[in-house]
């Protein structure tokens, strides 16, 4: 019973150290920010929504996650294993929950079909700094976005198929 007891315990802490400031600012600032709004928009924004106005869905509003502790959004209902969660989203914190939600904190309700792969993490996070207030970087500007400006132009030649 002690060696299951210690397993537990080693297994927890090292999901909670895999969490510690592996992700650099700069990576994320430097991270492709379109790519994680496709990422976003096919993975979270069916449960999710990002503006400081939006409401809850299935999930809970995003504005201002990563100044907020685990579970205590006050207008959402949260499992009792976020609600008793112990830290406060970060980069990494979000980033160890998006790899395995079920393993990083057991018991929890967020239903995803699948872990969102590493190699769309990192730029799913830099988005979503920028969509919910974490940092006051400028979106990048895209050549969609670019396009549009010129609205002189036909829809065929600013929408291109």
């Amino acid at each position: 019973m002690l060696r299951l007891i210690l397993i537990i315990v080693e297994v927890l802490g090292s999901a909670q150290l895999a969490a510690q400031e592996r992700i650099k600012m700069d990576a994320l600032k430097d991270a492709d920010y379109m790519k994680g709004k496709q990422t976003f928009q096919g993975r979270c924004s069916a449960c999710h929504t990002l503006a400081d106005s939006s409401s809850n869905i299935a999930g809970p509003n995003l504005w201002g996650v990563f100044e907020r502790v685990a579970g205590s959004k006050e207008d959402f209902s949260y499992s009792d294993t976020l609600v008793a969660a112990d830290f406060e989203w970060s980069p990494d914190q979000l980033d160890a929950w998006l790899a395995d939600p079920q393993g990083y904190l057991p018991g929890n309700i967020m239903g995803i079909p699948e872990p969102v792969p590493a190699e769309d993490r990192l730029d799913l996070l830099s988005f979503l700094l920028i969509e919910t207030g974490g940092v006051d970087w400028q979106r990048p500007a895209t050549a969609m976005s670019a396009a549009q400006q010129d609205r002189s132009l036909p829809p065929a030649e600013r929408f291109p198929s």
